[in-house]
């Protein structure tokens, strides 16, 4: 179970990651950031920086996916 705080954090990493890539279906971009985040949970022992490191990845992610289907 995630905290208020964390769990608001990652909403708002999320959401900004949607709006980078408003192409994709929103539930794409809400599927992989769930998939990355837990992965990073699962062995975190200090959660401040899953968000910010969860966005990046999951943008990386998508970047990659859009770059496959377009070429």
């Amino acid at each position: 179970m995630l905290d208020e705080t964390l769990a608001k954090r990652l909403q708002i990493a999320e959401t900004d990651v949607a709006r980078e890539f408003d192409s994709l279906d929103r539930e794409v971009v809400r599927k992989e950031f769930e998939r990355v985040s837990a992965d990073l949970l699962r062995n975190a022992t200090v959660t401040d920086f899953v968000p910010v490191l969860a966005g990046r990845h999951v943008r990386e992610i998508l970047i990659a996916h859009t770059q496959t289907v377009t070429a």
